[in-house]
């Protein structure tokens, strides 16, 4: 079968072709992806996630966990010498003996063992040096894991190690691990993948229900409103504008205190089994909330329709007034119709942060906020990742059923 009427290309070809438009903007989010977080355009990635003010085994914590270092130890070297001071540079240890004076150790292909050897070579052997494992580790490391710029050894410390990924490489292994929805770990240790899941059903579990709701409810109205028009609809129009300008917040704390406080028909807020009682509340006020944007969009596109030659023909024909709506009306504006619904869907998985707030929903919404305060990023690429995948799935399924609905449009593609 062919849907390009006219045309030598196939429905096969047009789906292949937005295969590849849809694989080359995912590979397109995934880049952007790795230059806002891997790239620290917008600081260190673990100082972001822990704080400037976190104790360095915090930082170094980090860091292993977002795949910035492949492994760090804390205590490689423990080197005591009084008087004596040593400070990191870019490519050399610098050691500082009482006399004041500089001397730089190039680091190049020692190993730690070597480095301990080094420093106590330099230092004429008032420097301590013992190495606490793994001593043919590259010393380069030493500089890596470099927490200030002078540390003075007169009650003796430790220098720590670790062991860097190039930026190539952790670009190439995050995007390798986004494009097999493996997420690693969040910042309380926990899999990211299974609580993608878990909230993400309950996230839907209150905004698939609510979207359906609104979008058959305001579709309705706006049927009613651009079919009968005159009294029915100056009303429409007047709800409608009311209800916008009431905002969600006063809606949902009146129908909050008054379905709930007042009356008691819902449960104030929590999460158990059975959910239904819990989500119910939430849904309503959905609905109340989002029906009235819904309902002047559709209308708008409805009564855009209305003027077409077809519709009045139908009507010379003797096709009543719900016929030529059902018939006509509604079908002709299906393609706007579908791109709206099409393009709100990837949002819903998020559900809705102030709801889920407010009645204590263990959603994606309320997850995503705690990860933006505590500057999770692993968390945050995740989220996004997924959002822009859904996002890319929606306009792709807009593409395809606009063409099955209006034919009109074959000719267009």
């Amino acid at each position: 079968m062919q849907i390009f009427q006219g045309g030598p290309h196939p429905l096969t070809g047009f789906i292949f072709r937005k295969c590849l438009e849809a694989l080359s903007l995912v590979l397109g989010v995934v880049l952007v992806l790795l230059l806002v977080f891997e790239s620290g355009v917008l600081g260190d990635p673990a100082l972001l996630e822990v704080g400037e003010h976190a104790e360095y085994a915090q930082v170094a914590d980090a860091r292993v966990r977002l795949g910035i270092w492949r492994a760090w130890d804390a205590t490689a070297l423990a080197v005591t010498g009084p008087g004596l001071a040593l400070q990191g540079g870019p490519d050399a240890l610098k050691i500082r003996g009482p006399e004041g004076a500089w001397t730089g150790i190039p680091l190049g292909d020692l190993s730690i063992e070597d480095l301990a050897r080094e420093l106590e070579k330099a230092s004429q052997g008032k420097m301590k040096v013992e190495v606490a494992k793994n001593p043919e580790r590259s010393a380069s490391g030493i500089l890596t894991a470099w927490q200030g710029d002078i540390l003075k050894l007169d009650d003796g410390a430790f220098l720590g190690w670790a062991e860097p990924v190039a930026i190539g490489n952790r670009f190439l292994n995050h995007a390798g691990d986004l494009l097999a929805f493996d997420f690693g770990m969040s910042r309380d240790g926990q899999a990211i993948g299974p609580q993608l899941k878990e909230r993400g059903l309950r996230s839907l579990a209150l905004a698939l229900p609510a979207f359906i709701l609104t979008t058959l409810f305001a579709l309705a109205l706006a049927l009613l409103g651009a079919t009968l028009l005159g009294r029915s609809d100056r009303f429409l129009m007047v709800a409608s504008a009311v209800g916008m300008a009431i905002s969600s917040l006063a809606w949902l704390l009146f129908l909050r205190g008054w379905l709930a406080g007042d009356l008691g028909w819902f449960p104030i807020a929590g999460w158990s089994s059975p959910y239904i009682p819990y989500l119910a509340l939430p849904v309503l006020i959905w609905v109340v909330v989002s029906i009235w944007p819904d309902l002047r969009l559709y209308r708008t596109v409805l009564l855009e329709q209305a003027t077409g030659g077809h519709l009045r023909a139908a009507r010379a024909k003797g096709l009543g007034r719900w016929g030529v709506a059902f018939k006509h009306l509604l079908p002709g504006a299906m393609v706007p119709i579908l791109t709206q619904v099409l393009a709100a869907l990837p949002f819903l998985f998020l559900g809705s942060l102030l709801l889920e707030r407010v009645f204590t929903i263990p959603g994606l919404g309320g997850w995503t906020v705690d990860a933006v305060m505590t500057g999770d990023q692993a968390v945050l690429r995740a989220i996004v990742f997924l959002s822009a995948l859904a996002w890319i799935a929606a306009q792709w399924a807009a593409d395809i059923l606009c063409l099955v609905v209006d034919p009109r449009m074959r000719r267009i593609r």
